[in-house]
């Protein structure tokens, strides 16, 4: 599965990320709308992590009812944490395993 030209990172997808963001996270309608455009110009590639509020499990739920999809799926742990028990809540919220993990140290 080859990695799209463009990342479409998660951050505003479960959390009140951006300086000029004065909306909140992304409602449902919103970020459906961008995993449908992303799926017509066969963007594939995504990036969230644990602590993006309940992006992954956006993502997760997404991706479950779009299975016939390819996915490539980046999410970052806390490094600080029980790595392990992070990367298995990962897999549950995500509903597959990511294709890369990378690690926050905060």
């Amino acid at each position: 599965m080859s990695l799209s030209k463009i990342i479409i990172g998660g951050a505003q997808f479960g959390t009140n990320y951006g300086v000029s963001n004065v909306n909140g996270p992304l409602q449902q309608l919103n970020y459906n709308s961008i995993f449908k455009y992303c799926y017509k110009k066969n963007i594939n590639s995504f990036d969230t992590a644990s602590n993006y509020g309940n992006s992954e499990k956006i993502f997760g739920n997404y991706i479950k009812n779009n299975k016939y999809q390819k996915w490539n799926i980046s999410t970052k742990i806390n490094f600080d944490d029980n790595v392990e028990d992070q990367f298995k809540e990962s897999i549950k919220n995500l509903k597959i395993i990511p294709s890369i993990i990378y690690f926050h140290k905060f």
